[in-house]
């Protein structure tokens, strides 16, 4: 018995290891707007890279400022509330997988959707 579990946790580690390394790399965010606010726009595209179980990058917005995203990122490509730091922090969810992705995002004055490619 304590064989079978050991090779099916070897399995499943060996699994999650696969998952996470196929989303590692360069992508790009592309944000959009669905609130009527003007400061809401052009929030455009931001470049992003993950590495691991983190999902890094930096957007300038005109109005806003810069943003730094470097949140974590579950080895299903979940993306669950992570807080992308600015002058108006903006809280991102959703889900990265097979070279895209998608979610929505909120802040104080704004809210949208973002999608993902690589």
């Amino acid at each position: 018995m304590g064989r079978i579990s050991l090779a099916a946790m070897m399995l499943l580690a060996s699994a999650t290891v696969t998952t996470a390394q196929t989303l590692d790399g360069a992508w790009n965010l592309k944000f959009v707007s669905t609130s009527s606010n003007p400061i809401c726009k052009d929030f455009g595209t931001m470049p992003m890279t993950i590495a691991g179980n983190r999902a890094t990058g930096k957007l300038v917005h005109s109005t806003a400022g810069q943003y730094e995203l470097n949140v974590p990122v579950g080895s299903d490509g979940s993306i669950n509330n992570a807080v992308m730091a600015g002058r108006v922090p903006v809280t991102l969810s959703g889900k990265v997988a097979d070279g895209a992705g998608s979610g929505s995002w909120t802040s104080l004055y704004c809210a949208g959707t973002w999608t993902a490619m690589r």
